[in-house]
């Protein structure tokens, strides 16, 4: 790689990323040009066979929401973020509702002035918005509902109005609660590996032709790319696994392959915090019908949290068993620990747990969310057990066995 080449790499690595963001991240170039789209989301919005770079921003939205998209998209191109709601057609035909955040990129990451809308399905929260206002007209109407007849609503049934009106706002709160902790910790952890990378392409430009420079460069480089790629590549099956996209590879697997297979995609973060490590899985006789690599990357989702979850210098063991008709994996740590309340928790999507002794400094909170998933594809189990805070947790992996060929 040259110098005169980086700006073009970086230009290049934008569709790989956007190619395996599911059709959710348009990239846009002042006045509006769209120059970066997945051909799904081309498809989708602006009809099938259409070339991207010949679509405009106004072109993606329907008449009733071009006025928010235009001046969402100035805000961005002015330096500040801008957000709006509307209708949006998926690549399957069917309607939804996309809250879309559009983001200013940092001059030199991509071409000048170009900014990047990511979509967010927000169907089910405009859906619940719409019941609470429905819930909410109600009660300043008295709180009472009048059938045909015009006798009241009894009162019973009133009340059980003001639970669901309550349960609806509760419900509410909480998605936008977690989805404003979701929106900043994925601008977070998108802008930690920029930083690095430009100061990679800096050092490349003053520093041309030096092998020692160019190597710690391509070096800085490559590692927080392939931090990208996690990211997204999560990003990506949680979602394909939502819309049912996702095909197993099931054949005989032995436990213990799977188990080498997640460490060697784990073993430098354990190695990194200096863990000890402990694995206790039979060699041959501990099968079960799976997808090797799909249960690799549940069994690494599992073993990075509880390296990041336990201080420098704890241990981590891995054990597999049977119980009678099922095989099990549980991974152990001598980390944080869950208090009970958490332990059903962890597995929700985008749940961040922070406790005194361990506050999480990376992630979007969809690691364990997706081990639920990944194990349930295989008709399986997982759960936590902990005895407390400070006392370590273990994650429970529950498969149905396997008997070996004879």
């Amino acid at each position: 790689m040259t110098v005169a080449n980086v700006p073009t790499w970086m230009e290049a690595l934008a569709p790989l990323l956007l190619q395996e963001c599911a059709s959710r991240v348009v990239v846009l170039a002042p006045p509006g040009r769209v120059v970066r789209v997945t051909t799904a989301r081309a498809q989708a919005l602006a009809g099938a066979g259409a070339d991207p770079g010949a679509v405009h921003w106004d072109a993606l939205w329907p008449p009733p929401a071009v006025g928010p998209a235009r001046q969402a998209l100035e805000a961005a191109l002015g330096g500040l973020r801008g957000r709006f709601r509307a209708p949006t057609l998926s690549p399957d035909g069917r309607w939804g509702m996309s809250e879309v955040t559009v983001f200013p990129l940092p001059p030199g990451t991509l071409p000048a002035g170009a900014a990047v809308a990511v979509l967010r399905d927000a169907t089910e929260m405009d859906r619940l918005e719409r019941a609470l206002a429905e819930a909410r007209g109600a009660a300043e109407r008295g709180g009472v509902e009048r059938p045909a007849t015009g006798s009241p609503v009894p009162p019973v049934l009133a009340g059980q109005g003001v639970a669901v009106r309550r349960g609806a706002e509760t419900a509410l709160e909480e998605l936008n609660r977690r989805k404003d902790e979701f929106l900043a910790t994925l601008a977070h952890e998108l802008r930690n590996p920029l930083a690095p990378i430009r100061t990679a392409t800096e050092l490349l430009q003053l520093h041309p032709g030096d092998p020692a420079i160019t190597g710690r460069a391509l070096g800085i480089i490559g590692r927080q790319v392939a931090q990208l790629v996690r990211l997204v590549d999560d990003l990506v099956d949680i979602n394909r696994i939502s819309r049912g996209e996702v095909e197993l590879r099931l054949a005989p697997v032995e436990l213990a392959r799977v188990v080498e297979a997640a460490l060697e995609i784990s073993r430098p973060r354990i190695d990194a915090a200096r863990h000890a490590l402990v694995v206790e899985v039979p060699a041959t006789g501990l099968e079960v019908r799976g997808d090797q690599a799909r249960l690799a990357q549940a069994l690494s989702n599992v073993l990075n949290n509880a390296a990041k979850y336990t201080p420098p210098g704890g241990c981590i063991t891995v054990r597999g068993t049977t119980h009678g008709d099922q095989a099990v994996l549980r991974v152990t740590d001598t980390g944080a620990g869950l208090p009970a309340e958490k332990l059903e928790e962890v597995f929700e999507l985008f749940t961040r747990v922070k406790s005194p002794s361990s506050t999480p400094t990376d992630g979007l909170g969809i690691g364990l969310a997706l081990v639920r998933r990944l194990v349930a594809l295989h008709g399986g189990v997982v759960r936590a057990d902990s005895p407390g805070l400070g006392a370590g947790t273990t994650i429970e992996v529950r498969v149905a066995a396997r008997s070996p060929e004879p």
